[in-house]
């Protein structure tokens, strides 16, 4: 199965609370399910920590600074 998720805000610079748990959440769902292939979606390539997730892990960057999720989702 695909799972598609939006990780636009797991790729912030600077973090809050909501930022901070969308991260971790597709972390622990990447790290526990290796059955499934995850699609992540953002606006932006990923950086850091959200870089190398792991081979079943697919980004697909929506290059629109605002509404992108309405248009392209």
């Amino acid at each position: 199965m695909i799972i598609g998720i939006d990780a636009s805000r797991s790729l912030r610079p600077n973090r809050t609370g909501t930022e901070v748990y969308n991260a971790e959440i597709i972390k622990y769902l990447i790290k526990n399910d290796t059955q499934n292939t995850y699609r992540l979606y953002s606006s932006k390539p990923p950086t850091g920590a959200m870089l190398n997730l792991g081979p079943h892990v697919e980004w697909r960057v929506m290059p629109f600074p605002r509404g992108w999720t309405l248009i392209r989702l």
